[in-house]
């Protein structure tokens, strides 16, 4: 009887879950959405997941950029799986490697795009750190899009 109203709350438990997690995923993608028409591109781009990532760098920084990000993320990737959990091997040491490229240049993704946006530097580690909810507000907000370019 126990294993019964356990399940049946794990069950509204996980309902709940998948509710709030789709309402979530939406607002992103709408607020994406509103952030692409903000900046000239066109909303739908933000629906496709690696097409979504390039044109954000288009927005905030460069391409070019971006493929720099997508060769250090698949290398560092790659070497990682090859580490097997070993961090000292020389596969190790590569992934963690480009594991802090990959950081560096999404804080500096994270920089552009917010001075883009006339905001300043604590807003752009909040996007950097939690990019929907910052997203959410550019794209919700009153903020101009203004294509400024910092170097990095």
């Amino acid at each position: 009887m126990i294993w019964l109203i356990s399940s049946i709350f794990g069950l509204i438990g996980g309902i709940i879950n998948l509710t709030f997690g789709l309402i979530w995923i939406l607002l992103t993608v709408i607020a994406r959405w509103m952030v692409f028409q903000k900046a000239g591109e066109a909303g739908w781009k933000s629906i496709i997941p690696f097409y979504r990532d390039y044109t954000a760098y288009k927005i905030g920084w460069t391409t070019s950029m971006f493929w720099v990000w997508l060769v250090f993320t698949v290398i560092g990737n790659m070497a990682e799986n090859a580490a097997n959990g070993n961090a000292w091997s020389m596969y190790g040491i590569i992934g963690t490697i480009c594991g802090l490229a990959t950081v560096v240049i999404a804080l500096g993704y994270s920089l552009n795009m917010a001075r883009s946006f006339g905001k300043g530097t604590a807003f752009a580690i909040g996007l950097w750190l939690l990019e929907p909810v910052f997203m959410m507000i550019l794209g919700f907000g009153s903020a101009q899009y203004q294509r400024v370019r910092i170097r990095f």
